[in-house]
């Protein structure tokens, strides 16, 4: 009888504590969420083209002219972006160096060279925005063939855009 009482107590003393420990259990759960933006693209759509140019002489290209470099941006409407050009200090081709300066630089909601004008530095972020999802940027600048300059020559333009 002893025993048994005692396995009657140990029984007891399982259940109080098992329930003691239920009791003090909680749990609650949440969501985990995103809202996926549309990937941004950035297309390049025309280089910034000098043409033929003479030796010795200064030429320009300004970011509302026909031949001005141009891009064109999409992604989801109505949002900012950030805007960062590499721009070179020279192009290089046959001979001697072709120094590249004086840029100038556009943000067009449409195809066409028409809005907020700025003179773009190599690396510094520049903030637009993607009106219906689009924007259009426009790039110019000056070159400076030197005397002795002969042949064709060429540098990349970078523009690396992310959302603001």
């Amino acid at each position: 009888m002893k025993t048994l009482f005692r396995s009657m107590v140990f029984t007891l003393a399982v259940l109080v504590t098992a329930t003691q420990v239920a009791a003090g259990q909680s749990s609650a759960s949440i969501q985990a969420t995103a809202v996926v933006q549309q990937a941004l693209s950035v297309t390049a759509r025309r280089d910034l083209a000098f043409g033929t140019v003479t030796a010795g002489g200064q030429y320009s290209v300004g970011s509302a002219q026909p031949e001005a470099g141009q891009w064109s941006l999409a992604g989801d409407g109505n949002l900012g972006v950030s805007l960062t050009f590499t721009l070179p200090s020279q192009l290089s081709g046959v001979g001697v160096l072709v120094p590249i300066n004086s840029w100038s630089a556009l943000f067009s909601p449409m195809s066409t060279p028409a809005g907020n004008s700025f003179t773009p530095i190599s690396g510094q972020a520049y903030q637009g925005f993607l009106s219906g999802g689009q924007l259009w940027t426009f790039i110019g600048a000056t070159i400076s063939p030197p005397v002795g300059a002969s042949g064709s020559y060429s540098a990349s333009i970078v523009l690396t855009v992310a959302y603001l």
